[in-house]
């Protein structure tokens, strides 16, 4: 399991390829910078003064490798040790033998976006 906080944050400074007043989630959080998909639609990296945070909440990942399928429906557990009954589930598939890394910069932008 992976925990890690998204924010969501909203453009207070001018750049090139963002819009002043509109709302991005971050993707990564570094030191100075946090990466959001510009208007342009790349993951780019901003500082973060050019932001003011709106939310920020708590996502919690979970990797599984058994799905079971009857016709339409598939049915997949998670074995956690933190009580998931306040959490929204939400089930993110990626293609088999594919981690993150692996992955083209548009099969990750095509995931990112579906995540909105």
């Amino acid at each position: 399991m992976k925990k890690r906080i998204e924010k969501v944050v909203e453009c207070i400074e001018y750049t090139d390829a963002l819009t002043i007043g509109k709302r991005y989630t971050t993707y990564s959080e570094s030191g100075r910078f946090y990466s959001v998909m510009d208007d342009e639609g790349d993951a780019e990296l901003f500082y973060k003064e050019n932001f003011k945070v709106v939310s920020e909440k708590e996502i919690l990942e979970f990797e599984g490798s058994q799905v079971y399928s009857l016709e339409d429906y598939y049915d997949i557990r998670i074995c956690s040790k933190i009580d998931l009954t306040n959490y929204d589930l939400k089930v993110i598939a990626t293609p088999k033998g594919k981690t993150y890394e692996e992955m083209s910069k548009e099969e990750l932008i095509e995931l990112l976006k579906a995540k909105e």
